[in-house]
């Protein structure tokens, strides 16, 4: 053993438990299982007593190592009856199901494409005939990789894509004769599920917690109005334009169901006419989550959120919000204060209503923010300097625009602020005024993907400069190749060398047929880099 390895060795298993917790099943079984009956002795009794997650985390890996797939076929036997939970990458997990008879598993997570997953739900398949009464909850989720991969399904039309997802969907919610949650967030070229009114298709009854991703609002009035009858919780994400309801659609009550959460990923014009009836008809409803982002008058405030929401649902007992309003200057009325927003809805305990306004004189754009807090989404976009600090543990993803620069103070309170989030997106075409002044680098511990595409060359500096930031290793980075030229000095700058040396992926914007010179290599030397116009 080398000296390194004696000191981890004679760490109590206290200590090394806590260490190993932040790597995956899959990192702690490529490194440390095999070494010694006590590594293996903490890996059997500690990390793999309750769950097994067999996901490739690290861009730099493209398949999955033999020694390891053998290593998990070892140890499977042995602790079967423990294993409740399967969290697997589909290319593996026909390799994984039939090694042993896991008695006890009750769920099911699948990393997947969608070609993989039309072989997994097959009628037939090892994969129903294993597990198909053993699950009880069941999710689908699209492959999450850093780089971009080859669409094998890029031949097909919109049409096929929305034929297959549909299969799919029908599949997983009937196959499972006890199953009882479904996460359906399966995709392919940005295409999400969707519906044709004029087809019915039967779902499984014994659904109780629905959490899907769609196209369009149509979409949820079709499965609200389908064969889901004994549904009590649904969450579902809206990704594409359009919020007005077809005419096609049934009008009755939904009675069942009591936790309804509802995410518009793009601006709204209007809720009044899709949202707020389909409202009234969950008579039952006592947990709501709402989330969009408004672009015509008025602008959502107090007395909007009482009338309209929560004066709608008069079983509520949870009201979970986010809301943003944007519009031009001068169309504002009157402007609610955080306090007035408080009293409104002062009957639901432990939360807190906050409120944000941001004015933008050069675009002329208004953008007010209200939102619960103890805050729990698991993003937070439009971030600027009137941003005010606090605690947002669930929040992963964020984006940053102003009119005014962001120095290096407002990036330490963005990282204590958010502790836990990996994307940034940051828009600031706007100069730091204080670049040479006294800096405390400043850590993100979880930051692994940047996009600066549209941000001033100086925040460049903010986050490649060592002086400034430390990166974790293997950070994904979106960036404009003058930009990134401009700001190295023809990569030459030695402060920037160490950050550079942890990205993994680099996306350059080239936008004309620039000569990408041998110096970008070298800088850059553990990267794959990947240019676009």
């Amino acid at each position: 053993m080398n000296p390194s390895f004696n000191e981890l060795n004679n760490l109590p298993n206290e200590i090394l438990v806590k260490m190993l917790k932040y790597l995956s099943h899959y990192d702690i079984l490529y490194s440390f299982y095999d070494i010694n009956e006590r590594f293996n002795s903490i890996i059997k009794n500690y990390f793999l007593k309750n769950n097994l997650t067999l996901i490739i985390n690290n861009d730099s890996l493209i398949s999955f190592d033999n020694k390891i797939l053998e290593s998990v076929y070892e140890i499977i036997p042995m602790i079967e009856n423990n294993i409740k939970c399967i969290n697997i990458d589909s290319l593996i997990i026909e390799n994984i199901i039939d090694r042993a008879n896991y008695p006890n598993l009750k769920q099911v997570t699948i990393y997947t494409s969608l070609q993989e997953s039309i072989n997994i739900f097959i009628d037939g398949s090892l994969f129903i005939k294993i597990f198909g009464q053993k699950i009880e909850k069941l999710m689908i989720k699209s492959r999450r990789i850093l780089k971009p991969i080859i669409n094998t399904f890029g031949e097909y039309d919109i049409l096929e894509h929305r034929e297959i997802l549909q299969d799919l969907f029908k599949k997983c919610s009937t196959m499972f004769q006890n199953l009882i949650s479904l996460q359906f967030y399966l995709f392919i070229n940005n295409q999400q599920l969707t519906f044709d009114f004029r087809e019915v298709i039967s779902f499984s009854s014994n659904i109780t917690q629905l959490y899907v991703t769609v196209n369009h609002f149509n979409d949820c009035l079709y499965i609200l109005d389908g064969s889901f009858n004994q549904l009590q919780k649904f969450y579902i994400i809206i990704c594409g334009t359009g919020d007005l309801p077809s005419t096609d659609h049934v009008e009755i009550e939904i009675s069942n169901i009591k936790c309804f959460s509802i995410r518009y990923k793009n601006k709204i014009l209007n809720y009044d006419r899709g949202l707020i009836p389909l409202l009234h008809r969950m008579i039952n409803l006592e947990e709501f989550h709402i989330h969009f982002i408004k672009t015509t008058l008025p602008i959502i405030d107090e007395h909007i959120l009482k009338v309209e929401f929560i004066d709608n649902i008069p079983k509520l007992k949870k009201f979970i919000f986010n809301i943003g309003s944007l519009t031009y200057l001068g169309n504002q009325h009157y402007l609610s204060s955080n306090e007035n927003i408080k009293h409104s809805s002062k009957k639901f305990q432990n939360s807190e209503m906050i409120s944000n306004i941001d004015y933008f004189e050069r675009t002329r754009l208004l953008y007010s923010h209200i939102y619960s807090h103890p805050y729990t989404w698991d993003f937070y976009h439009h971030i600027s300097n009137n941003f005010r600090g606090g605690l947002f543990k669930s929040v992963r993803i964020i984006s940053l625009f102003d009119e005014q620069p962001f120095e290096h103070d407002f990036f330490l309170l963005i990282a204590q602020s958010f502790p836990y989030f990996s994307r940034l997106i940051l828009r600031n075409n706007e100069i730091q005024k204080n670049i040479n002044c006294q800096q405390i680098p400043i850590k993100y511990n979880n930051l692994l993907n940047i996009d600066l595409i549209q941000s001033h060359d100086n925040y460049i500096e903010e986050f490649l400069n060592n002086n400034k930031t430390c990166l974790l290793n293997g950070i994904y980075l979106n960036i404009s190749y003058k930009s990134l030229l401009r700001q190295t000095n023809n990569f030459t700058k030695d402060e920037y060398r160490t950050n550079c040396s942890k990205i993994n992926y680099l996306k350059l914007k080239n936008d004309k047929e620039d000569l990408i010179n041998e110096n970008l290599i070298k800088y850059f030397h553990n990267a794959t880099i990947d240019y676009y116009h």
